[in-house]
């Protein structure tokens, strides 16, 4: 592989665990929020009944953000392990001109 593709694949790399780390700090953001924000009892008339377990805190959530939470939660696993697997099957750098003189 060419060192430009070889950047190219770092770069793409880098991008994938960055967003993940990203994504993952937004999950625990998001379930602070929850915690403070969300009632601790299902709300008919709001329409929050959709339980979340934080560590045995209960609160309800709405559709829409449960939707939400599981969406940002799939999408931190996919980077997460398309990272990883960059990660470990990364292409090496071949040198060409050393290659040409072991011919």
């Amino acid at each position: 592989m060419a060192k430009t593709e070889h950047r190219r694949w770092m770069i793409r790399t880098r991008l994938l665990g960055t967003t993940g780390v990203l994504l993952f700090a937004g999950t625990l953001y998001l379930y602070s929020r929850f915690l403070s924000t969300c009632p601790s009892v299902p709300d008919v008339k709001l329409n929050r009944i959709y339980p979340l377990n934080i560590h045995g805190w209960i609160v309800y959530l709405n559709q829409m953000e449960r939707t939400g939470l599981n969406v940002i939660q799939g999408t931190t696993v996919a980077c997460m392990l398309a990272f990883v697997l960059m990660v470990q099957f990364r292409p090496q750098v071949t040198n060409l001109l050393f290659q040409e003189v072991l011919k």
